[in-house]
C-alpha cells in the first residue's frame, strides 16, 4: 500500500495534490469493480489543531499523523480498514452535516461535496461487500485497474521531486 510522508506545514496541500490527481484517475478510467476503487486519507483522526494518528503503521509501515495513506479498498471506506461498517457511515454523515471535504471526511466522489452521490457509492458497496480486503485487495475481488494505480504512483513522483528540489536536495 502506498504510503506518502509529508510535514505538518505540507501536509494539506500534498493531499489536495494527490486527490486531484486520483480523481483525475477516475474521471478517465472505466470501472470493472463498480463497489471498490483507490482511496486516499491523511492519517489523522481529524482533531482541530492536534494531529492525532490513526494509526501508527499501515501495510506493515510506521506512519505518523503527517502521512497519506493510500488503499485499494471499498468505495466508503474511510477509514481504510477494509470494510464498510457504522464507523464509515458515521464519517460520511458527519461530513454532510459539517461539509468538510476529503474522502475520509465522506466525499467519496471527490467533487468537494457529501451529498447523495456519495451516499449511493458507500451504500452499493455495503450491500455488495463480500468480507475484508486485506493488504488492498481479496484475493477473490476484482483487482483495481493498471490506469488508476499508474496516476497515483506518478503523482507519488512528482511530489517526492518537487519536495527535492524545495528543499534544495536536487540533483
Amino acid at each position: 500500500m502506498p504510503i506518502l510522508h509529508s510535514d505538518l506545514t505540507n501536509r494539506q496541500d500534498d493531499l489536495d495534490a494527490l486527490t486531484n490527481l486520483l480523481k483525475a484517475g477516475r474521471l478517465y478510467t472505466s470501472s470493472t469493480a463498480p463497489y471498490t476503487g483507490l482511496a486516499i486519507a491523511l492519517n489523522d483522526t481529524g482533531t482541530p489543531g492536534n494531529p492525532v494518528p490513526l494509526y501508527t503503521k499501515f501495510g506493515g509501515q510506521p506512519v505518523t499523523s503527517n502521512s497519506m495513506l493510500v488503499k485499494y479498498t471499498w468505495n466508503g471506506d474511510t477509514n481504510l480498514d477494509g470494510l464498510i461498517n457504522a464507523d464509515d457511515y458515521f464519517m460520511v454523515d458527519s461530513g454532510f452535516i459539517t461539509q468538510a471535504k476529503g474522502y475520509q471526511n465522506g466525499d467519496l466522489t471527490l467533487d468537494g461535496v457529501v451529498n447523495a452521490n456519495d451516499y449511493f457509492l458507500i451504500d452499493s458497496a455495503f450491500i455488495g461487500q463480500s468480507g475484508v480486503l486485506v493488504g488492498g485487495a481479496m484475493r477473490t475481488a476484482t483487482v483495481p485497474e493498471p490506469a488508476g494505480l499508474a496516476v497515483v504512483a506518478l503523482g507519488m513522483m512528482c511530489l517526492a521531486v518537487r519536495r527535492r528540489r524545495r528543499n534544495g536536495n536536487a540533483a
